[in-house]
């Protein structure tokens, strides 16, 4: 190995062929620097040590996603991968050396979907390693993914089942104590928008009572506050009718803002000149949460509610779909079948109703 610690000042430094680097503040530090060494001397024919293809991943996938994928998935790799695989060339990986770092994901105490996730992103360097370096056998394709467990799929039903009707709602935002955080709660509540969605939007984006959606905030690190990015994908471009109260209410908020010094139509309708950060989201939230005495909710969960109130109405299911900007209408059913028991009940009432002369025969 050729990254080393200095005893003597606590530092680690790396020696790699004629060149030595010292002064890392941690090995992790060396070893990327190392990462890099190898990597410039290493040609598209050469099969990579596993810890610079993860090096390399890393650097190629940071391009191609959001930064909050990309975080996740670095996560994934300096956290499990990286410290639970032997530091071998990827063509010497066999199918049993899959089968064993399976075994292990799945003694982790971890749920079965971010073990899944383990599993994607570890067959994801045998795929890079395949598509830039030209390893001739995929030998990840043993790994199976994880099933979740009964109890799993319970509690992922009882999630899917936090909602809020509109008393509770109302009993919600009359003690949010912050006044600046009730047009976004209640936005995301009264038109089902994702978060990152609504933190986008600017004033330019409210027009003719529609909010037309066409990005996203990510929140990154305290270095960098957020960064705007497209939507989730294409179906979620679109835009969403208000009704005459929000968008009377939002034309209200807006008149506020505008007399503002410096106010610009680029202004973050949730912000201003920035958008309201996420972690204080949650903490206003939870704060009226438990004011109100109710049971608590995710902020995803408002839109959720939004949704099942829709349906829970008899709107059409295509509609709600277009609404919240699902790719797929079975996407909209997968999730929210359960609530169209409703409709299934009426449809018997008609159906008793329209079919009565049957039984005077």
């Amino acid at each position: 190995m050729s990254v080393h610690k200095n005893k003597n000042n606590n530092t680690w430094y790396v020696k790699y062929k004629n060149k030595t680097k010292r002064g890392f503040k941690s090995k992790h530090e060396a070893q990327i620097y190392e990462a890099k060494l190898k990597l410039s001397n290493i040609d598209s024919y050469t099969y990579p040590y596993i810890y610079d293809l993860a090096f390399d991943y890393l650097q190629y996938y940071q391009t191609i996603v959001v930064y909050g994928t990309y975080r996740r998935t670095k996560t994934i790799i300096d956290n499990i991968i990286i410290p639970n695989i032997k530091n071998k060339r990827i063509d010497t990986y066999t199918e049993l050396d899959c089968r064993k770092f399976r075994e292990l994901v799945n003694g982790l105490n971890y749920s079965t979907r971010y073990k899944n996730s383990i599993i994607i992103t570890f067959k994801a360097l045998f795929k890079h390693a395949i598509k830039y370096f030209h390893l001739k056998k995929n030998v990840s394709y043993v790994i199976e993914s994880f099933k979740e467990t009964y109890e799993e799929k319970k509690r992922k039903k009882e999630k899917e089942l936090n909602i809020w009707n509109i008393d509770e709602f109302n009993r919600f935002i009359s003690c949010v104590d912050t006044e600046q955080y009730k047009p976004l709660f209640i936005v995301l509540y009264y038109t089902g928008v994702r978060i990152g969605e609504a933190l986008a939007l600017q004033w330019c984006d409210f027009n003719n009572g529609k909010l037309s959606i066409s990005k996203s905030v990510t929140h990154k690190t305290k270095q960098v506050a957020y960064e705007v990015k497209e939507t989730k994908n294409i179906s979620s471009i679109r835009d969403i009718v208000l009704g005459n109260n929000l968008n009377n209410y939002l034309m209200s908020i807006k008149s506020k803002e505008m007399n503002k010094c410096g106010f610009k139509n680029e202004w973050f309708i949730f912000g201003g000149e920035a958008p309201l950060p996420t972690s204080t989201i949650k903490r206003v939230k939870d704060r009226a949460i438990k004011k109100a005495n109710l049971r608590s909710i995710r902020v995803h969960d408002f839109r959720h509610s939004h949704a099942s109130n829709l349906i829970g109405e008899g709107i059409n299911i295509v509609a709600v779909s277009r609404r919240l900007g699902h790719s797929d209408i079975n996407m909209t059913l997968k999730v929210y079948t359960h609530l169209l028991q409703k409709n299934e009940d009426e449809l018997l009432v008609y159906l008793d109703k329209t079919s009565q002369h049957l039984l005077n025969k």
